[in-house]
């Protein structure tokens, strides 16, 4: 989960508005000059972030999805804080 800035305006339709089941939401950030880049420490198993962004959120989940009619809901945990510069424990930080 990432907060996004004010200059991510653009994406929020395609981030929030449409399913990654039916759009490519990694091209799509990237035809709108967003294209997403490895965490923070690079490896292939680190995940896609979208640069800028405010902060960056690893979440767990933290039970069963549920169904809510046209989409699910899924209840979960901050696991990682990522900002800019690096991941933090959300443990260490009270949440």
């Amino acid at each position: 989960l990432q907060l996004l800035r004010e200059r991510h305006e653009g994406l929020v339709y395609l981030l929030g508005g449409q399913s990654g089941r039916d759009v490519d939401k990694s091209a799509g950030c990237d035809k709108l000059g967003f294209s997403w880049q490895r965490g923070p420490d690079g490896g292939a198993g680190s995940p896609l972030l979208l640069p800028g962004c405010r902060v960056y959120y690893r979440l767990e989940l933290a039970g069963e999805t549920f169904d809510a009619g046209d989409h699910e809901v899924a209840i979960c945990k901050i696991a990682v804080i990522f900002e800019e510069g690096g991941a933090s424990d959300p443990a260490a930080q009270g949440g």
